[in-house]
């Protein structure tokens, strides 16, 4: 398997449909509802798209199914936003059966484990147009991986800035020692946690 760290930032703006993963149904089957749910509202507002789907699989075993808009979108719509970026990210490109996909994501995880690159959600699927050969369809599989300046629990943008002149505004918090149980033990120690789950944290507590 070639796996590829690039450093070329990522950013994605999609619209179409979240669901929550039921772990009694196949993924396959779910992944198929959800674009399925999304390109009839696509139909139904008469919007325009690339044409290509993106699956993202989120933290808190959320998926979610959109795509690229080229046409604005109404106000009145039923499709959710959604905004990925990434700053590093493990990337990889698989030609083959959908049904293989599962191992890849093995291999992936697997792979970037042994080489102590830490990844968080969300991963993301871009498949290519269809091809009735199956054996030719393309994957595109994006992996972000935790950098300095990625939260570990959202994995949004920290925005930790210690060159700041008045200081990093974490040096400047109070974080609950609860909140890092929320972090994964590969992840505790390498960045900040972002101010937008701080707070929403200690809203919560």
């Amino acid at each position: 398997m070639r796996l590829e760290l690039r450093n070329d930032p990522l950013t994605l703006t999609l619209y179409g449909t979240a669901a929550a993963q039921d772990k009694n149904k196949s993924m396959s089957n779910q992944v198929m509802e959800a674009i399925r749910q999304t390109w009839a509202a696509v139909g139904e507002m008469g919007l325009t798209t690339t044409g290509i789907n993106y699956v993202a699989y989120e933290q808190d075993q959320v998926l979610f199914a959109g795509v690229d808009l080229t046409s604005p979108q109404p106000e009145q719509s039923t499709l959710t936003k959604r905004e990925y970026h990434a700053a590093q990210y493990a990337y990889y490109k698989h030609i083959g059966p959908y049904h293989q996909l599962p191992d890849v994501h093995h291999q992936i995880q697997s792979d970037l484990r042994s080489a102590e690159h830490p990844f968080v959600s969300p991963t993301i699927e871009v498949y290519g147009h269809w091809n009735e050969d199956e054996t030719k369809l393309e994957t595109e599989i994006y992996y972000p991986l935790l950098t300095a300046l990625t939260c570990p629990i959202c994995a949004q943008t920290n925005k930790c800035d210690l060159t700041a002149s008045e200081g990093c505004w974490c040096t400047r918090e109070i974080f609950p020692q609860a909140i890092f149980e929320l972090v994964d033990d590969r992840k505790k120690g390498k960045a900040c946690i972002c101010k937008e789950c701080l707070d929403q944290f200690k809203r919560n507590v």
